[in-house]
């Protein structure tokens, strides 16, 4: 029988409908992005620093003359501590075509925002140095409250003027089949981890202690002590913050979010490395280890 100019006009839309489904392109397949994710952490990487150019530009990670990598360095001076120094680039080296990269010069990143070497089992953190009253960064055991998270940056679209949170280093390099990720700008986040790790790399969540302040956001109790804190508030130290002077931690409620060069490298408590609040003008990119 003939279709009414109603049913005509419906059967044609749904013709048209049933086409337009046939020539969309099919969903992604997130199962192997998914798995990727997971075994992340398990991924090594340089840490490598760029230069900025005149233009403010960062220079190409290909160019040795303005790049540096991350390496773990000999003990410094403080408790179970390691320099973190840095060092000609793997990927850079003509030397190095053939050989492996350096153990000690490859990283990799938790969830909750750690840069661990998983050579030695110790992570990029922030520690006081009493000597020159100031905070230092080293390598150390992947202590709740003293090892840092970062939190990475990049430009939108590519525009490294407009910079936005992607959230930690392990959230920027999820990407297979890439071996270069950045440029980024690291900062250290609020928030101390209140993650530990072991020497094999596993991590787990550490219960911030009872009394915990939000205010300062470091891992003090609200406990009377004989010793003022900031702003004229009582403090005293818990158990996971025992080897930091409570005059840095005032800075982990995010005027100190910036790790730079020590003005006096090697001098500090050893380290290379301090806590400021001015950035440097280096850019970071993550490189993956083949």
């Amino acid at each position: 029988p003939r279709l009414g100019r109603r049913a005509q006009a419906d059967a044609r839309l749904r013709d048209h409908d049933h086409h337009a489904a046939d020539a969309r392109p099919p969903l992604p397949d997130l199962t192997g992005l998914a798995k990727f994710a997971q075994n992340a952490t398990q991924l090594k990487f340089s840490v490598q620093w760029v230069k900025t150019q005149p233009s403010g530009n960062p220079m190409s990670p290909l160019d040795p003359s303005g790049s540096k990598c991350w390496k773990i360095g000999g003990d410094d001076k403080l408790p179970g501590g390691r320099v973190l120094t840095t060092a000609r680039c793997h990927h850079t080296d003509p030397a190095a075509h053939g050989r492996p990269p350096d153990p000690l010069a490859l990283w990799s990143f938790t969830e909750d925002g750690l840069i661990r070497n998983p050579e030695t089992g110790l992570c990029v953190r922030r520690m006081w140095c009493t000597e020159f009253a100031v905070q230092v960064v080293d390598a150390g055991p992947c202590t709740a409250g003293k090892s840092m998270n970062f939190v990475v940056h990049k430009g939108l679209a590519g525009n490294i003027k407009n910079m936005q949170p992607v959230g930690p280093p392990l959230a920027a390099v999820i990407s297979p089949g890439e071996n270069l990720f950045g440029p980024f700008r690291l900062e250290l986040n609020r928030k101390p981890s209140t993650m530990s790790c072991d020497r094999n790399g596993k991590c787990h969540e550490v219960e911030p202690a009872v009394g915990w302040r939000p205010e300062f956001d470091h891992g003090m109790t609200k406990q009377p002590a004989t010793v003022p804190g900031v702003g004229g508030k009582p403090w005293v130290h818990d158990s996971l913050v025992t080897d930091t002077d409570p005059r840095s931690l005032a800075d982990y409620s995010g005027a100190a979010k910036f790790m730079v060069d020590s003005p006096l490298p090697g001098v500090m408590c050893g380290t290379d490395f301090e806590v400021s609040t001015i950035g440097g003008n280096d850019y970071a990119y993550f490189v993956r280890a083949e």
